[in-house]
């Protein structure tokens, strides 16, 4: 946490302020906390159909798993591409005018996506996706950032993100059912529908009228978020698995015959939808790695677990210990990264946290693709697949224990403080 927030938590008059005004200025579900929630619950509904459609479709087109792993991780490519005009054009442009261009940019998207027929125009439609994507997570985490108090950071960023998980937890089920009976085309048409109500809540947030816009300068000093690369390091490592996961477990579910493989999300959604809150508010009184360590941990016996499943209930099992691992760390580790930077400078440090997970999501898939189709059936492949995924997380647990060493973290602001 900067001195200026520090100080801003506990000045000298933190003391004074009365009960009803502290309650005030600690709350958490403002108006536009509230519109930027329903915002990402809309948005991520029409997203996270693509986990398990995007996958099924190109396969479905005769790509070979490899392939598979190229489509669906080739947003990541040009998410990429547009991280570096993040910091510049968050200083010259209010970031919620940058949030209605970006979420018009996505409803194109998906209209690609819908008249997709072969798997270049898929690839095509995923390159589009991964523009609006370059952009959206980075605006939607600083504009959620500038709205909670700072002693209350990890548990409003952990309460925001379950509507991801609600998102998560519908998405890819309601989209496999509605896929099998209208088809991907209509499927996707819908996504597309659904981003434009996204593009027309966005008008209902306040403008900043303190922004100063800055003349656009492109440097290479403001690409990435120093203070913001250590998480943004351990994000990649845990986000390469998850990326995996997301990817590959409906088709491993098939290889196995395992039934109703659209219900991993469900459970993993419901999970989050519990543990999310508690964490945050775990992670604001004990420390941001008190609670993340321990949850990188369980992840990765989560993905030991994953590589032995045979059976719907192991499945389930799986999903749980997912969301209890990698679904817990996210946000924690996204609060780690906004605390450590200026105000100003959070959609930089969301776009440095948003470079690991682009990243993870374009090289994990791809080498995870090898390991599947170097398997003697497709369910051993998928399995040993898993199995290698343990590795990077665990590598993530030792440089969260050996950095909170090392590194001093953020203040922690306890129910005491001013």
């Amino acid at each position: 946490m900067t001195t200026e927030t520090t100080d801003r938590v506990n000045g000298p008059d933190a003391g004074k302020a009365s009960p009803e005004r502290t309650e005030r200025r600690e709350r958490i579900w403002t108006r536009g906390f509230t519109a930027l929630f329903i915002i990402s619950l809309v948005t991520n509904v029409s997203q996270s159909m693509m986990v398990s459609l995007v996958p099924v479709d190109a396969s479905a087109m005769g790509a070979t798993p490899v392939m598979v792993g190229v489509v669906s991780g080739a947003f990541a490519i040009s998410a990429l591409a547009v991280r570096p005009l993040i910091g510049a054009t968050s200083l010259r442009f209010r970031i919620r005018s940058l949030l209605i261009i970006d979420l018009c940019v996505l409803v194109l998207a998906f209209v690609l996506y819908a008249l997709a027929s072969n798997v270049e125009t898929l690839l095509a439609a995923r390159l589009v996706h991964g523009i609006g994507m370059g952009f959206l997570a980075p605006l939607t985490l600083a504009l959620v950032a500038n709205t909670l108090p700072e002693s209350r950071m990890a548990a409003g960023v952990g309460m925001f993100s379950v509507g991801q998980a609600i998102a998560l937890g519908i998405g890819p089920a309601v989209g496999l059912a509605v896929a099998a009976q209208i088809g991907f085309s209509w499927t996707f048409a819908g996504g597309a529908g659904l981003m434009a109500v996204a593009a027309g809540l966005a008008f209902i947030l306040a403008r900043d009228r303190s922004f100063v816009a800055q003349p656009f300068r492109f440097r290479l000093r403001g690409l990435l978020a120093r203070e913001a690369l250590l998480p943004a390091a351990v994000i990649f490592l845990l986000a390469s698995a998850f990326a995996v996961v997301n990817t590959f477990v409906v088709l491993s579910a098939h290889a196995s015959k395992i039934p109703q493989p659209g219900l991993f999300f469900t459970v993993y959604a419901g999970v989050l939808l519990l543990a999310r809150p508690i964490c945050g508010r775990l992670a604001d009184k004990h420390g941001i790695r008190a609670v993340a360590i321990p949850a990188a941990v369980v992840f990765g016996v989560a993905l030991v677990t994953l590589s032995l499943t045979t059976t719907v209930a192991w499945l389930l099992v799986s999903a749980a210990l997912v969301a209890l691992g990698y679904g817990v760390c996210q946000p924690l580790l996204q609060t780690l990264g906004v605390l450590s930077v200026r105000k100003e400078d959070r959609a930089l440090a969301g776009s440095t946290l948003y470079t690991g997970v682009d990243l993870a999501y374009l090289l994990a898939p791809i080498a995870a693709g090898a390991v599947a189709t170097s398997g003697s059936t497709a369910a051993s492949g998928y399995s040993e697949m898993f199995l290698w995924c343990a590795a990077p997380v665990a590598v993530a647990v030792l440089v969260l224990g050996i950095s909170g060493r090392r590194r001093r973290q953020p203040r922690r602001v306890t129910s005491t403080d001013g």
